[in-house]
């Protein structure tokens, strides 16, 4: 107990305390562990574990660091005489490595015991580093601390991506490889392999891969059919240390089959008897969702229609998708007067697969002259209606006359 004024030893006790639970809340922020060696706040000792390197991958070693830092001010002495890196914080956990090296920390000094481990897989590792710490007193204190870091993966990630089986029965497989590493990779090369399609020149070559970079890889499919398939890639490279790495991924990927692509039809088709000739116009239209190339619509042979000598085929070239083009052929017909099928025939190329196809259009002249003839059910013409109409109004004259008549007979009576 002090004089007045003074301070009393449960100040002073209630003040030590406040400094220590102030250094272990200090302690806790930087991952540390905090000792106390005597009744004097000036005589705390901190525990620190650390690990290197900040990201390790599968082929690097960890070096988990036990290290106590004893104050000047201290008048103890402290010996780390074991660590030992556990699987769990019990003590009966699994051992991953221990050290058995003792290190004395005097006052003012800072004393550290490490030990590697090895890691052999990818992803959030913690372990529990274990440490004995003997006092001054013959005393020992045990401390245990988790250690959590992230193992990358040593090799570039890869990714797969496939387009939609084409009229072919071809997709291509796009390989992504991301180096992740901030060093460059050399000698970059893919094989491909798949379960079910078969792969054209299955090996691929990059060279380098900066750190940080991406590299795509595009592999052609043939004979592919829709559903899961399964591609095993084999990567090999040289790291920036000259280290030969090889490794092969297995992806997954979904072939689907191209929606919609596209077909070519005719549409506003009209046929005209000329010269001699039949003249077919109209469109070819593209009614799918990509493009057709080399897109030609020319006459065939059939029963009394042959292709004409001028432009019986007609070269349309490349339609877009919902887009169409015009054209005009020319049939040679035996018999103008006759009813006869006109055949046109349809080429054109879908992702380099040609198709083809035939349509019949029917004509009739209905005995009508080179000048206003056309095909269909036989329409009337303009000089047909004209007829019609004064056959018409000839009736209704008629019919007035009829009328008058008998009104004037019925007003004699």
């Amino acid at each position: 107990m002090s004089g007045a004024g003074g301070e009393t030893d449960r100040d002073r006790t209630r003040r030590q305390l406040a400094v220590f639970v102030a250094l272990i809340v200090m302690a806790s922020l930087v991952g540390t562990v905090v000792l106390i060696g005597s009744a004097q706040a000036a005589d705390v000792a901190v525990v620190s574990v650390t690990s290197t390197p900040d990201r390790p991958t599968v082929y690097d070693d960890v070096r988990i660091e036990a290290s106590v830092t004893n104050p000047e001010s201290s008048d103890e002495q402290y010996i780390v005489d074991r660590l030992v890196i556990r699987e769990g914080a019990d003590p009966t956990s699994d051992v991953v490595e221990r050290e058995d090296t003792s290190a004395t920390v005097r006052p003012g000094t800072t004393g550290s015991v490490a030990s590697e481990i090895d890691i052999s897989e990818s992803g959030t590792r913690t372990v529990y580093a274990h440490m004995r710490i003997l006092t001054g007193g013959s005393g020992s204190v045990s401390v245990v601390r988790p250690v959590t870091f992230e193992v990358a993966d040593p090799h570039p990630s890869l990714s797969l991506r496939a387009s939609p089986i084409d009229a072919a029965n071809r997709t291509t497989l796009s390989v992504n490889v991301v180096n992740g590493r901030e060093t460059d990779l050399r000698g970059l090369s893919l094989e491909a392999d798949a379960d079910r399609l078969r792969i054209q020149e299955p090996r691929r070559v990059a060279g380098d891969l900066a750190g940080g970079e991406t590299a795509r890889f595009e592999f052609t499919g043939v004979e592919a059919t829709p559903g899961p398939e399964t591609v095993d890639v084999s990567m090999s490279y040289v790291t920036a240390d000259g280290d030969e790495r090889e490794t092969t991924t297995t992806l997954q990927t979904d072939l689907q089959p191209r929606q919609n692509p596209a077909e070519i039809v005719l549409t506003g088709t009209q046929i005209a008897r000329e010269d001699g000739r039949l003249v077919v116009r109209g469109e070819a239209s593209n009614v799918g969702g990509s493009n057709a190339s080399g897109v030609r619509i020319g006459v065939d042979s059939a029963d009394g229609v042959s292709p004409a000598q001028n432009q019986a085929t007609f070269f349309v070239g490349s339609v877009e998708a919902d887009e169409y083009k015009r054209f005009t052929v020319n049939a040679a017909v035996e018999n103008l007067s006759a009813p006869v099928t006109v055949p046109l025939r349809i080429d054109y190329t879908v992702d380099g697969v040609s198709r083809s196809q035939t349509v019949e259009l029917g004509y009739s002249s209905g005995g009508q002259s080179d000048d206003d003839a056309s095909g269909g059910a036989g329409p009337t013409g303009v000089a047909g209606i004209a007829g019609v109409l004064v056959v018409v109004l000839i009736g209704l004259g008629a019919l007035y006359g009829v009328y008058r008549y008998r009104s004037r007979d019925d007003g004699d009576a």
